[in-house]
């Protein structure tokens, strides 16, 4: 990735563009995939190739271009033109599922029905694949799981608790697209959930079920989500063991957040700034979030000579009150504005690996010590747009957003906390 398409208003350092761009870099699903193919068994019969979430396009074409391949399909967000005749390209919704990701999910289970017992069936995950492929349990309609993922999106539920009631009411999640295949199952996966474990990534659907059912309802009951008499009943009827897969299934996570974040530090250690990991697990709401950052920036220790970047990886939620525009990444810096204005040199870059951040066509969004200001000098109170989960038009104002476009990976997000010195 071009390290100038990280330029924003506030942030002209081509350091900092170069320690984002290699952040990306290392999280390459190409190159990723790559490193892991001597992973992959031998088998008598054919190899399919199946791929689900944000990344699967390019994670299935690294798989093409080394081994012979009968089919593949892909289902992903965003389709590229591919080269490959023998791959399928389907793309359907996201964060919210829609008839496309019934289709797709219909459309993947019966691909996978298409190995035999002698076949290996890959499967390439990624971040997005629970919305992006949905087959609703019997009785649960589609509008049954928009409802329920809207409001628990909007309730700032951890993606490990919105996958939790996924699996309970989805027949492809939880190890059911693994159990469609009778052949062996190799789930090469790109994590962007905290801990990587193949069962969240996507709701696993090469990983069968590793939590008790009663999550699901706990998780309903913390958010006071309104249930059809459909869903209470799935959701209280004892999980039914569909999920044995005939074949053998072997789950390899290849990569996440902390790749990202690893590479960020070496970067930034190179470009000559005292580099520091401040937190590799990054969770909870934003605007929290947020503001301890500002104070981190505030209290950071500072040679004479030489700048400071602490970095941090993980995935921050939003409660949505407000009928704004805006997402995580950006809520977080638009928190942090009041406070990074009392820390001279100090400045946040938050943004979403992915290039999306939120329903916007933004990653993040940049903050200094001069943001609380010049958003004031044109009649903009970062309070007032905190408040309204505003935080686009905010950034856009000040032309501070980061727009490096669609980057083709998925880990989770990067926050850079920057000190420059001699301006204490």
């Amino acid at each position: 990735m071009d390290p100038g398409r990280f330029r924003t208003h506030s942030l002209r350092d081509a350091r900092v563009h170069r320690i984002l761009a290699a952040a990306i870099a290392a999280a390459d699903p190409r190159a990723l995939v790559r490193m892991h193919m001597h992973k992959i068994p031998k088998v008598r019969g054919l190899t399919y190739v199946l791929g689900l979430g944000k990344a699967a396009q390019a994670m299935a074409e690294a798989v093409m271009e080394a081994l012979p391949v009968r089919a593949a399909l892909v289902i992903t967000k965003h389709s590229a033109e591919s080269r490959f005749h023998n791959l399928q390209v389907l793309t359907a919704g996201h964060p919210v599922p829609d008839q496309r990701s019934v289709h797709a999910a219909a459309e993947a289970l019966a691909f996978a029905g298409r190995v035999s017992p002698d076949d290996l069936l890959i499967c390439v995950i990624s971040g997005g694949g629970s919305a992006l492929a949905v087959a609703p349990r019997p009785g649960i309609t589609l509008t049954d799981l928009q409802g329920i993922t809207q409001q628990l999106l909007m309730r700032a539920a951890s993606i490990t608790e919105i996958n939790s009631v996924r699996k309970r009411l989805d027949r492809i999640k939880a190890g059911g697209l693994a159990a469609a295949a009778r052949g062996a199952v190799l789930g090469l996966i790109l994590s962007d959930v905290p801990g990587g474990s193949p069962a969240d990534v996507a709701s696993g659907p090469t990983a069968g079920e590793d939590k008790a059912a009663e999550e699901a309802e706990a998780v309903i009951r913390k958010y006071s989500i309104p249930l059809s008499p459909a869903v209470e009943q799935a959701l209280r009827r004892p999980r039914e063991r569909l999920h044995l897969a005939p074949g053998p299934v072997h789950n390899v996570v290849i990569g996440d957040n902390l790749i990202a974040v690893e590479a960020a530090l070496r970067a930034a250690q190179h470009e000559g700034f005292r580099a520091a990991l401040v937190e590799d697990s990054m969770e909870g709401e934003a605007r929290s979030v947020g503001v301890r950052f500002a104070e981190t920036v505030s209290i950071a220790r500072q040679s004479s000579d030489q700048p400071e970047c602490l970095i941090a990886g993980g995935e921050t939620t939003v409660t949505v009150g407000g009928t704004g525009r805006g997402g995580r990444n950006q809520e977080l810096a638009l928190a942090a504005v009041p406070a990074l204005s009392q820390a001279p040199g100090g400045m946040i870059v938050s943004l979403a690996t992915d290039g999306e951040d939120g329903p916007t066509d933004a990653a993040g969004a940049v903050a200094t010590e001069t943001t609380l200001l010049r958003g004031q000098q044109l009649g903009m109170q970062a309070s007032a747009y905190l408040a309204a989960n505003n935080s686009y038009p905010y950034f856009e104002a000040l032309g501070d957003l980061l727009k490096p476009g669609i980057t083709g990976t998925n880990v989770n997000d990067l926050c850079l906390l920057i000190r420059r010195p001699g301006q204490q």
